[in-house]
């Protein structure tokens, strides 16, 4: 009776110890998603900037030469993004909210 007792209990760790060993696993593994996911979106984020700051010099040379200013598309394109902080920074909270909205999307998938 006491050994089958005891074959019980070490079968229960057992048990409990795959458990908790499956766990970690899982743990693992969505961690190690979620971080390629924030490496594969820094990647990309970072040749959309790149790529957007040459086709801003473009369009800002562009305007140069229609307006026949050396500076004017320059000064346009520094205002449209300096509205640009503003409207950011005076709808800050609903910009945020938006901001986590989609970042939990990201995580969720």
């Amino acid at each position: 009776m006491i050994k089958q007792l005891e074959e019980i209990r070490d079968t229960l760790f057992e048990f409990l110890e795959t458990r908790i060993n499956l766990f970690q696993v899982e743990t693992r593994e969505r961690i190690e998603k979620i971080i390629l996911q924030m490496i594969y979106i820094a990647l990309v984020l970072s040749l959309t900037v790149v790529i957007l700051t040459f086709l801003l010099l473009l369009l800002a040379n562009y305007l140069n030469q229609v307006l026949q200013n050396p500076y004017a598309g320059y000064l346009i394109i520094i205002g449209f993004f300096s509205l640009s902080l503003l409207l950011c920074l005076v709808f800050r909270k609903p910009f945020i909210r938006l901001l986590r909205y989609l970042l939990e999307n990201i995580l969720k998938k």
